[in-house]
């Protein structure tokens, strides 16, 4: 948008200047119309800015006045705009200016995540696309109120340089910032540039900056920005030439730059080729080859692993903890659809975990690996029912020891524990979990699987006060089997009234023909024949039972008098 103003402003001809205005106001309102308050936000500062440089560097009084009365005013209004965010409409245009919502609130515990990282790699930082491994080792479990995602950018490009790359990339990245500030400077004090363009660009490469202080470096963004850099080096040499003129050596100089140019552009030419080839070409068949190998899972098993061996072998699939990823969880799909033989399903189980395996202890420190690897351990072990492998606590265990904090590598190891029979090591890392965790929906399995472990080791008064905490605060459990061992509680102490209250409520949570039919027998018990047999009869006429289920029913219904 701004490089269009710039264009318009230094065009000749009437026709291209209203084709240049023309598309900034076009890109303006794709702008507003998107409602990304990042860009938005930088586009205000940029304007603003830019708008204080034009005023303060006019001669006349009265406009630098009028003007910087006019900023005042403008920036002012917005600034009320975002105190008093509460009083205004709810609608797309006011969410940018009201910073309570999830999306704000988890950047922000990002930010802090990240600065309070930054001192264990301050000089180089933890290495570009590395940040993942400060989240995840300061992980502040309060963000998953707003936002449980695995982060890997701080959301922040400026934290990120800082952080990834420490305080000497970070001087570098300021200082880049810098000479292209200086060059827009230096082309408006040499007269290559008037203030009007100066100030456009100024404005174009400010709301840039701004907006990068509240997302990640994307390809489109990125692609506008260096233009913005190339083009202020492109000034910059403008500049030197206007303010240093050498009559008798410029045309050698002219003449070597333009070599150099030429011969510099061919070697371009051939890199940005094979860096093509490379990252298109190659890169596209092994993303291809995992795309169809995930898409073939529950077609053709044999089909869809032959995808991800083709993609696995490929020298350039830049992304193998993806693949490892996308490989088990298909293999995964194969077990549930029950159309494979167990031993081939053992087979490919064995090839998806060996990758696994390799791609966590390449990476090393990517707990989304490890715990996945603990994961293919677990379906091992379920699927040969054979016991469970000591690897997969290790791999559980390196989860954790990488990400201390996150609620999934725990939430795994309790579940470990309860398949290996430590109910007792099970509920103390569930009780730990909510005392460390909030109580959200994405958190509340910990609550439950404290139940039903508390359950397990006798504690069944701390239990239920589970449960029933759970249900006044309306979170739902997971499936039907997390409260499976509540009714048989009841049951066993004869309490029916208890047991006829929790079905009731269990049967809100799960639209279940097991459950109903639960609560039919225990109103048989508790003596009320007449709703029994009520919802025995609906069950049984319900389409969704089973033959061999109605049998069952109608076996019930005969002993109900």
């Amino acid at each position: 948008m701004f490089l269009a103003a710039f264009f318009a402003l230094q065009a000749e001809s009437a026709g291209r200047k209203t084709l240049f205005w023309a598309l900034t106001v076009l890109q303006f309102v794709g702008i507003v119309l998107s409602v990304t308050r990042g860009a938005i936000v930088g586009l205000f500062a940029g304007v603003v800015f830019a708008a204080a440089v034009y005023v303060g560097l006019q001669a006349n009084r009265a406009i630098k006045i009028i003007g910087g009365t006019a900023i005042a005013i403008g920036v002012i209004l917005v600034a009320g705009l975002f105190i008093y965010h509460k009083k205004l409409p709810d609608n797309r245009l006011t969410r940018l200016f009201k910073l309570e919502d999830n999306n704000s609130q988890a950047r922000l515990i990002q930010w802090k995540s990240a600065i309070i990282g930054y001192k264990d790699y301050p000089i180089f930082g933890v290495g570009p696309e590395n940040y993942y491994v400060i989240s995840n080792k300061y992980y502040d479990p309060q963000i998953v109120k707003y936002d449980p995602s695995w982060f890997d950018k701080p959301h922040n490009y400026v934290l990120e340089v800082l952080v990834t790359t420490g305080a000497l990339g970070f001087i570098a990245y300021a200082a880049m910032l810098s000479f292209v500030t200086w060059a827009l400077w230096r082309a408006y004090r040499t007269g290559f540039l008037n203030l009007p363009q100066m100030c456009v660009l100024v404005a174009g490469f400010a709301s840039y900056f701004v907006q990068n202080l509240f997302v990640f470096d994307t390809i489109a963004a990125s692609l506008m920005f260096y233009a913005f850099v190339g083009f202020g080096m492109y000034l910059w040499d403008e500049a030197a030439e206007a303010e240093v003129r050498h009559p008798a050596t410029g045309i050698r100089q002219q003449a070597g730059a333009q070599s150099f140019a030429m011969a510099a552009g061919l070697v371009a030419l051939v890199v940005a080729i094979y860096a093509a080839y490379v990252t298109n070409i190659e890169g596209l068949q092994a993303a291809k080859a995992v795309n169809y190998g995930y898409a073939y899972a529950s077609v053709d098993p044999a089909v869809s692993v032959n995808y991800f061996q083709s993609a696995i072998n490929s020298s350039f699939n830049f992304d193998p903890q993806d693949t490892a990823e996308r490989f088990s969880d298909s293999v995964s799909t194969m077990i549930q659809s029950s159309q494979t033989d167990v031993k081939t399903l053992s087979q490919y189980l064995n090839q998806a975990t060996d990758y696994e395996r390799q791609t966590a202890q390449a990476i090393g420190n990517d707990p989304i690996s490890w715990q996945k690897l603990a994961t293919d351990y677990y379906l091992q072990s379920a699927l040969e029912k054979t016991p469970l492998s000591a690897a997969a606590e290790t791999a559980a265990q390196r989860a954790i020891a990488w990400a201390p904090k996150r609620f999934e590598p725990i939430m795994f190891q309790g579940q470990l524990y309860m398949a290996e029979g430590d109910n007792a090591a099970a509920a103390a890392v569930f009780k730990s979990m909510t005392q460390t965790f909030p109580l959200v929906n994405y958190t509340a399995p910990a609550w439950w699987s404290l139940a039903t472990a508390d359950h397990a080791i006798g504690q069944d008064s701390e239990a239920l006060q589970i449960v029933g905490q759970m249900a006044r605060q309306g979170y739902a459990p997971r499936s039907p089997q997390d409260i499976a061992w509540v009714p048989s509680y009841y049951d066993g102490k004869k309490d029916y009234a208890s047991e006829i209250a929790f079905y009731q409520q269990a049967l809100k949570w799960f639209a279940d023909p097991g459950l109903a039919f639960g609560l039919a027998q225990t109103y048989a018990k508790a003596g009320q024949i007449p709703q029994a047999r009520e919802l025995a009869t609906e069950l049984l006429q319900a389409s969704s039972t089973s033959d061999s289920n109605k049998q069952v029913i109608q076996q019930f219904l005969n002993t109900l008098k």
